[in-house]
């Protein structure tokens, strides 16, 4: 799971005040990544509560901060304790007594969080099975207690009092969650510093800077991710120069430099790593991406060869430098899938930026060659 590469929130005005009911249903994303043996479309759903509709800027900072109590707790609870409203407002940068206001919002946005639902297709990489998995119904939170619950409704002038408030963790997210792909270069303090859309760049930059040295995209499919949802494309490339202009004056070490690019009618954002990205595969996934080179037909000699492709280009990549050696096997009577697949990898790295150990090469048998 990885919402960093997802949109689920809705920025800028409330949603419920401002769409017909209908439009409320869902909010639907679709985009196409290089799979084990080709293509692959993903489809993503997000069905909003029924009452106050999507998750906006203020519940995404209310998710990084129970996020980041829990992770003072190394993820192993099954559940993120958050004691108290009040708690929360101070956790958030609030000072004194929580107002009523954002007691209200706070409540709210943590029943946002308990109903939020998922569907997904090709939505999650599933080491065990080698295979990307279509999700139904996924929700972050299965349960939640509040702290005080009639409190919010009958004295908001004293909010949070009572027992202590927590959300129970769905098992999926506590099985992300413990395979540390939460672990990510961007502090709280940080994301709580930016705005909702800057900090959702924030984290999908971290997230690829993992693996790329340089992450170029087209600007309309990264607005969409974020999203920025602005009716014309030029009010859409003005709002992503406003992030990306604050990520660098809020301290953002990992962004040196960025640049939108006009090519063939297409704008594309191209950002540059500040410094070289290090491995971030999780052993299982290296496992899986090893078991699909070799099953490919890579050379069980060269597999160090091969793990050093995997660090340096991450798994999206490994995918499509397969998927494309493989085609060229197909149509080239003859030849080499080890060179052949070498080769691709070689050139995808040079398209991103990064290096694979020149001096480690996958070495010829008589078994390859044949």
């Amino acid at each position: 799971m990885d919402l960093a590469d997802f949109p689920w929130v809705r920025f800028g005005r409330p949603q419920r005040a401002r769409q017909t009911p209908s439009r409320l249903e869902s909010y639907t994303f679709a985009d196409v990544i290089n799979g084990p043996d080709g293509p692959l479309e993903r489809f993503w759903e997000v069905h909003p509560h029924p009452e106050y509709g999507f998750p906006s800027e203020s519940t995404q900072r209310l998710f990084l901060v129970l996020l980041d109590l829990w992770a003072a707790e190394g993820f192993r609870p099954a559940h993120i304790v958050f004691h108290s409203l009040t708690h929360l407002y101070h956790r958030l940068g609030g000072r004194g007594s929580c107002p009523q206001d954002r007691a209200l919002r706070i409540h709210r946005d943590l029943q946002i969080l308990e109903h939020l639902t998922i569907d997904g297709k090709n939505a999650f990489w599933n080491p065990a099975a080698y295979r990307y998995v279509d999700i139904d119904d996924f929700k972050l939170f299965s349960a939640a207690v509040y702290a005080a619950p009639r409190s919010v409704r009958r004295d908001m002038s004293s909010p949070g009092r009572g027992r202590a408030g927590y959300l129970v963790v769905s098992p999926t997210l506590q099985t992300v969650a413990r395979s540390k792909i939460f672990s990510t270069s961007v502090s709280l303090s940080t994301a709580l510093a930016l705005t909702g859309q800057e900090a959702k760049l924030a984290f999908h930059l971290a997230k690829r800077f993992r693996f790329y040295g340089v992450y170029k995209r087209r600007v309309d499919d990264l607005c969409k991710v974020i999203p920025i949802e602005a009716v014309r494309a030029d009010h859409r490339r003005q709002r992503l120069r406003a992030a990306c202009r604050a990520l660098q004056q809020a301290g953002f070490d990992l962004l040196r430099s960025w640049r939108l690019t006009k090519k063939r009618n297409t704008w594309l954002v191209e950002f540059i790593r500040s410094t070289p990205p290090t491995s971030g595969v999780h052993p299982a996934e290296m496992r899986a991406l090893e078991a699909v080179i070799l099953e490919a037909g890579g050379d069980k000699k060269s597999l160090g060869y091969w793990r050093m492709c995997i660090h340096a280009l991450g798994s999206n990549l490994i995918y499509r430098a397969v998927s494309e050696a493989k085609l060229f096997c197909r149509e080239t009577p003859g030849a080499n899938f080890p060179r052949v697949l070498t080769s691709r990898c070689e050139s995808i790295a040079r398209e991103v930026g990064t290096v694979i150990n020149p001096r480690r090469r996958p070495k010829m048998t008589q078994t390859d060659k044949s």
